[in-house]
């Protein structure tokens, strides 16, 4: 039987892979964003720690495997020391440079060579249904010329990329959110959120979730201060908005 999330993720895919048709790109990692990581990992004393939980994300999606390969690479390898990330992270377009005399030695700009592609250039794009979340899309290029065209009509790439996040993020946004991914909202939590939703009351949500109604009172506590909810009806419109149920 075929898994909903093999079922998203070739979806995902094939609507990358249009893309890199259309621009001759050769391809494209995506995911859905937080706008703020500093705000949701306040807590963390290093940024180590949150670099390395964007590395260990599960839901990132790319055109082909070997570009999934090479995100995967790149995040267990450099992302805490590649100072391109942090310019991600504050610019809606951003074409990752390195000193060409690293090519000789062990660097990011190595790896992405040996993957088979010389360029690498990330859009950041804003999300139509959430002003919590974007879209990022890292657009993998193997020539110069190519780059170049992209860059010269990046307002129109910006565009088409709206469009192809607004599609992506309607289809599989409740599957593939980073408030979910990054376990800011645990999955019971989830789930209880759901039920909410569907009109359940305290007591049959405890009796479903096998909890006590006191511990749903404290995940919903939790829920109202992670999602800044004042009351339970703002609550559930508030998850609505950002694909929790």
């Amino acid at each position: 039987m075929i898994k909903p999330e093999d079922i998203c993720r070739e979806d995902i895919a094939h609507r990358l892979t249009q893309f890199c048709n259309k621009y001759q790109i050769s391809d494209i990692a995506y995911c859905i964003d937080l706008v703020d990581h500093k705000q949701r990992f306040s807590h963390y004393s290093s940024k180590n720690i949150v670099h390395q939980k964007v590395a260990g994300r599960k839901h990132i999606y790319a055109s082909s495997a070997n570009a999934l390969t090479f995100w995967r690479c790149w995040g267990n390898r450099w992302i805490v020391k590649d100072k391109n990330f942090e310019q991600v992270l504050v610019n809606d377009c951003h074409l990752w440079e390195y000193d060409n005399e690293l090519k000789g030695k062990a660097s990011p700009l190595i790896d992405m060579i040996k993957f088979g592609y010389q360029h690498r250039l990330t859009f950041t794009i804003p999300c139509p249904f959430s002003p919590e979340m974007i879209g990022r899309f890292s657009l993998l290029i193997d020539s110069d010329l190519i780059k170049d065209e992209l860059l010269n009509a990046s307002a129109t790439v910006m565009e088409e990329l709206e469009y192809l996040h607004m599609k992506i993020a309607s289809a599989h946004g409740k599957e593939i959110n980073p408030l979910v991914d990054f376990n800011i909202v645990k999955p019971v939590s989830r789930n209880i959120l759901s039920l909410l939703s569907n009109g359940y009351s305290r007591a049959e949500i405890a009796d479903t979730c096998h909890l006590t109604e006191r511990g749903i009172d404290y995940h919903i506590d939790v829920l109202k201060e992670t999602l800044a909810a004042r009351n339970m009806a703002h609550l559930i419109k508030v998850a609505n908005t950002n694909y929790l149920i």
